[in-house]
């Protein structure tokens, strides 16, 4: 593993699981000539990152003084899949019927690094 900025970056790299991550699958409609128009049940499933062993991947994120990176995008460039791993928006409640969004300052700057590497 290499890491591309910044260049003079000498620590450990750290490398984590996503077990966590999980994906719902709506119920939808469906017809069949036997029930006819009937509601199938909702999924849920566990998603991984799309990476295998041998993968160019390219993760960016942001490090807090000492702390690891914190990872808020990541790339597959053998598959050409990108995943991420933050919402775009960050909201939080500022009375009883309002709510202040903003979007994600950290995410902005983590897709900006991200495409100087993807080609």
């Amino acid at each position: 593993m290499k890491v591309m900025e910044p260049e003079d970056y000498k620590k450990d790299i750290i490398v984590e699981t996503y077990p966590d991550l999980i994906v719902t699958t709506p119920s939808e409609w469906k017809y069949s000539r036997g029930k006819g128009v009937y509601k199938t049940k909702g999924r849920v499933s566990k998603l991984y990152p799309e990476v295998t062993r041998g993968d160019e991947v390219i993760v960016a994120g942001i490090q807090i003084e000492l702390n690891p990176l914190y990872h808020l995008l990541l790339h597959n460039s053998t598959v050409g899949i990108s995943y991420q791993f933050v919402k775009d928006n960050v909201s939080t409640k500022t009375g009883f019927f309002s709510t202040l969004i903003l979007a994600n300052p950290f995410l902005e700057i983590a897709r900006e690094k991200i495409t100087r590497y993807i080609e």
